[in-house]
Order: C-alpha cells, then sequence, then structure tokens
C-alpha cells in the first residue's frame, strides 16, 4: 500500500454557513435562502452556479451587517480549548497538552471530568488557575464517568453558549459544548463507542439491543448536530476523515497528524534489544493486550515488557505466562530508554491514529503493527516496522518471525520520525486557525 505522508490538506469550503446573528427581519430572506445550499453540510455538492450564488448571498450578507458581526466578533478573539477527559494519560492528552502550551497558550481549557494528576500533567501551565470541568476535579472515575454517558449528552449541550471560540479536542463529548463565536474540532475520532465500537462495549442480547438502540439513536442526533455547528473539522489521519464522512456525513477540511515529541524520544548507545515492548493503556478489547499475551503464551523463546496502567490491568496480569511482564507506568527518560532497548514495539489494537509507534520510531525501535487502524499509515511495511493483516495468534506469530529476518536501519527509522514533531503541527494549526477566524470576520 502506498504510504501517505502526513501534509497539511486544507479545503476552502465555500457552502460554510457563517455564524451570524441577524438582527433585523429584512435579512432572513438571505439566511433562510441560503439554507437550502449551506444549512446542510452533509448535503450533496452544489452546482457550480448555485455556489457562485451562494458566495454572492455570502458576500451581501457580510456587508449589510459588516458593523453587527464587528459587534458580535469583538468579545470573540479568546479561545477555549475543550477536552474530553483527564483520568489516564495518552495520545489525546499529549494532543491537548501541545494545543494549550503552544498553540493557543493563552487560552483556557475545559474538560468534561478527570483527576488532578492527569490534569495538571495535561495543563501544567494552567496549575495555578483552576480549569473548568463539568464535573468538579476527582470526584468520579472514569468507570462512573462511562455510566454517566447517557446524562452526559444532554448537560453539556444545556450549558450557556460561551462567547469564546473553541477548540475541541474531541475523541468523544469535547464537541459538544455550544458557542456564539467559531466552533473549531481536532477529531481523534467520532465517538467509537456509539459508532465504529458498538460491538466491543454494549450486551448483545436481544432486549438490550433493543434499549441500546433507541440510546444510541439520540446520542447520534445530538452528537451529528454538535458536529454540523462546526466550522471547521481536522482529522488526525484519512482514516479518521472517512469516519467523519461515515458517521457524520461531512468531510474533513484537513489532515493534521497530532505531535510527536522527537526530543523526549531518542535513541540510546548500544541497544540491548533483548525483548519486545508493549505500550499504553490496558484497555480490553480495544488495546488486545489479551491477544498479545496469548501470542507469548505459545512463543516461550519471546519476552515482552507491557508498560501502562489501566482498569483491566490486574485482570491480564495474574493470568500473564512467565515471558510477559506488567511494569506499571512509565515516563520521560525512563519509558524511552525502554523503548530504544527494545527488539520492536508490538502494536495489535485498531488505533484511530496512534502515536506511541511513532514515538517508537523517534527512539530508532521498529514496530511490528496491526494493519487495520492508524498504523497502516505512519507504518512502512519493510522499513519501519512489519504489518500484519489479522488480529489472530497465527497471524501476530507470523509477523514477528518476518519481522525477525530483516536488517534494520535504526537511523533511517529515526530520521522518518521527525516529519512528525511537534513544530510542524504547531505551524499547521495556528494557521488554520488563523484562517478560519479572518474568514469568520470576513476580512
Amino acid at each position: 500500500m502506498r504510504h501517505r505522508s502526513p501534509e497539511l490538506y486544507w479545503r476552502r469550503d465555500c457552502q460554510r454557513r457563517p455564524k451570524i446573528a441577524y438582527p433585523h427581519p429584512s435579512l432572513q430572506w438571505i439566511h433562510s435562502s441560503q439554507k437550502s445550499l449551506v444549512g446542510n453540510r452533509a448535503s450533496q455538492p452544489a452546482s457550480p452556479h448555485d455556489l457562485v450564488s451562494a458566495n454572492r448571498r455570502r458576500r451581501h450578507l457580510i456587508n449589510l451587517t459588516r458593523q453587527h458581526r464587528q459587534d458580535v466578533m469583538s468579545n470573540t478573539s479568546a479561545w477555549t480549548i475543550t477536552h474530553d477527559f483527564t483520568h489516564s494519560w495518552g495520545g489525546a492528552e499529549k494532543c491537548t497538552e501541545v494545543l494549550a502550551s503552544h498553540v493557543l497558550p493563552d487560552s483556557s481549557t475545559w474538560v468534561i471530568s478527570g483527576n488532578s494528576e492527569v490534569t495538571t500533567r495535561m495543563l501544567p501551565d494552567q496549575a495555578s488557575s483552576p480549569t473548568g470541568m463539568l464535573l468538579p476535579v476527582d470526584t468520579a472515575s472514569g468507570r462512573t464517568v462511562r455510566m454517566m454517558t447517557p446524562l452526559l449528552y444532554p448537560l453539556i449541550r444545556m450549558i450557556p453558549s460561551t462567547t469564546d471560540n473553541i477548540l475541541a479536542s474531541s475523541y468523544a463529548l469535547a464537541h459538544l459544548r455550544r458557542t456564539t463565536g467559531l466552533k473549531v474540532i481536532y477529531c481523534h475520532s467520532p465517538f467509537r463507542q456509539i459508532y465504529s465500537g458498538v460491538s466491543d462495549y454494549f450486551p448483545s442480547n436481544p432486549f438490550a439491543q433493543r434499549l441500546v438502540s433507541i440510546l444510541l439513536a439520540s446520542f447520534r442526533y445530538l452528537d451529528k448536530k454538535a458536529a454540523n455547528e462546526a466550522d471547521v473539522i481536522i482529522a488526525t489521519n484519512t482514516i479518521v476523515a472517512d469516519r467523519i464522512r461515515e458517521f457524520w456525513g461531512l468531510d474533513a477540511d484537513a489532515v493534521i497528524p497530532p505531535p510527536i515529541d522527537t526530543q523526549s524520544f531518542h535513541p540510546v548507545d548500544a541497544p540491548k534489544r533483548t525483548y519486545f515492548v508493549w505500550v499504553g493503556r490496558i484497555v480490553e478489547p480495544y488495546k488486545r493486550v489479551g491477544l498479545l499475551m496469548d501470542t507469548l503464551r505459545d512463543r516461550p523463546d519471546l519476552s515482552l515488557l507491557v508498560v501502562g496502567d489501566g482498569r483491566d490491568r490486574l485482570a491480564l496480569e495474574a493470568t500473564a505466562p512467565s515471558n510477559v511482564t506488567f511494569v506499571g507506568n512509565k515516563t520521560g527518560d525512563e519509558l524511552s530508554d525502554l523503548i530504544a532497548n527494545a527488539e520492536a514495539l508490538i502494536f495489535p489494537s485498531s488505533d484511530d491514529f496512534g502515536m506511541v509507534p511513532l514515538e517508537a520510531m523517534a527512539a530508532g525501535t521498529p514496530v511490528i503493527g496491526f494493519s487495520g487502524g492508524g498504523a497502516r499509515e505512519t507504518v512502512i511495511n519493510g522499513q519501519t516496522g512489519v504489518l500484519f493483516n489479522e488480529p489472530t495468534i497465527s497471524s501476530l506469530s507470523d509477523a514477528i518471525d518476518h519481522f525477525r529476518t530483516i536488517r534494520w536501519d535504526y537511523e533511517a527509522i529515526r530520521s522518518y520520525s521527525l516529519q512528525y514533531g511537534q513544530e510542524g503541527f504547531v505551524e499547521k494549526m495556528r494557521a488554520i486557525l488563523k484562517d478560519a477566524l479572518f474568514t469568520e470576520k470576513g476580512i
């Protein structure tokens, strides 16, 4: 499969309806006439004639209401970054950390729920001032919040609209917040639990399925409604862009991969290469740590370190074979050294993007990854790692054997990862937010 580079893809959408308050009844005909063309972003593309007409009406509207628009936008130069949860540390939290510290350093931040340790780690510059939260910090566990999901949808939508522009770093509900300013969604994925991962998270008996289908219909309605309010939607890769199109019925305006900390993750001198490593949140069935353990159970010639924590760690650790060792959460140089000394990082899950494989490459370590997720866009088969096609013991075991037949260029692997560094991400995000803000102001 041809590798896709992480270049910025930016499409100016002339069908985007401007977020404008209509102060006079005489302007309502413009609003209603635009609705058929631009009110529903999921509609079929309009003809060139219709698009020209829409642009003319848009320019006329801007001219008629310029002073009112200036009044509306005068108080919306501030930004709020909205984030889902901070109960555990992962890729989304790493991304929001960069958004808050480098892309919009003067922004405020709003989080649905979380604990103080992860929140402070994600927002070190805001540690002295409380971050806005729907649920007070440290009052609800991740399990409790998951059980509250049916209530969170209406609760978030009932919060009064903010006048700040919103940048939503969303893999679940962060994009539900309403605003009278700009709304930009950096989409890690449409909420897996109500779309692509329904079969993994909900019971399969007929009665429960009927109840779940009713709940899912209401969740999806509110979810899509909030997505349609966005002025700009950014996907992390083309896989997520396809999911946005499939589940939200919308086209992503840009593809910008999340930032990799290529300074913290670095090679070591004379790496040992004596074990394999897995890194992440231990959450089943999503991460497939169980598949990895079952594969190693049949391969006593291999050893594996499992780095991370999560709700399923204790259950998996209790049944782990002797050649699998759980070492808990690791950070900083300790984590980088564990990865850099590994023979390979194994990544068996179908993550939407997956930052861990690129962090391993930054440390000069190749990757054995499942081709059904984001790894297929970041792992170059035979150059930066090996892909396997089926989430089965035999497929993974064959991939490990094939991996060991290849002579790896560790410096080239490191060099490849550098194109995903933080500087490029910050530059692209700033450019897209600036362009969106200027477009909204009619400049």
